[in-house]
């Protein structure tokens, strides 16, 4: 968006954005009556003035824009809805915690599955991994099945389950050392990629709904991009 201001001997073009902030002005000094009727590019000058360059170099203001233009999305906060910013806090705070226990809950997999222990056989360690993975894509297609209909509307609630499912699953995976090898190690560690794949479904599809509800703008793609909890969970 721009708007043109015209002077005696001075053409300013201000440029906003779609909340109608300014971004910048360019601003043309010489004869304006001949910049219009002539053709060939008349003498003058062009000066561009940056939103930016208003403020002292010593203010923080250009840093907390830069960091906003980084981690918030476009025209914010007219580009979304009122509740995105403190919802975008709390779970950046939970994705944050949770890769934290995800970390954790990954050594003792490894542990269980014989990393450091010279008797180990990696070919069983290959073959859990494969139950696991396809225990985990059966329970998604039945999971999706079964919920799918449920899930937008009940977003809230399935976003809730998605945490839940996780936390059970990296509990699961840190005990899983302490079980004995066999089938029941098998058994645990499979139904921990169970509740994974469910917590991928639940808080994938309600993380969607919840972006439809923050955007405004038709900048759904956005607001997925700029979410710092890209990777669920």
């Amino acid at each position: 968006m721009a708007s043109l201001v015209s002077e005696t001997n001075r053409l300013t073009f201000r440029e906003t954005d779609e909340a109608g902030n300014p971004t910048a002005t360019y601003i043309y000094s010489g004869d304006v009556a001949s910049s219009i009727t002539v053709s060939k590019t008349p003498p003058g000058r062009v000066d561009v003035i940056s939103s930016s360059s208003s403020t002292s170099s010593w203010s923080i203001k250009p840093l907390f824009s830069s960091l906003g233009d980084i981690f918030l999305p476009s025209g914010y906060p007219q580009s979304v809805s009122d509740d995105y910013l403190p919802y975008q806090i709390f779970d950046s705070l939970q994705a944050f915690c949770s890769s934290i226990a995800g970390l954790l809950s990954s050594r003792a997999v490894l542990q269980g599955v014989g990393v450091g222990n010279a008797n180990a056989s990696p070919t069983s360690a290959l073959l859990l991994h494969i139950l696991q993975d396809i225990s985990g894509r059966i329970a998604t297609i039945c999971f999706a099945h079964r919920i799918g209909t449920a899930l937008e509307p009940e977003c809230k609630t399935y976003r809730l389950a998605a945490d839940v499912f996780n936390d059970v699953a990296m509990i699961l995976d840190c005990l899983s050392p302490g079980v004995p090898a066999g089938p029941p190690r098998v058994i645990v560690l499979s139904t921990a990629g169970v509740l994974r794949a469910l917590c991928g479904v639940a808080g994938g599809s309600s993380k969607a709904s919840l972006s439809a509800h923050f955007a405004k703008w038709g900048n759904l793609a956005e607001l997925n991009a700029v979410c710092v909890d890209s990777k669920f969970p």
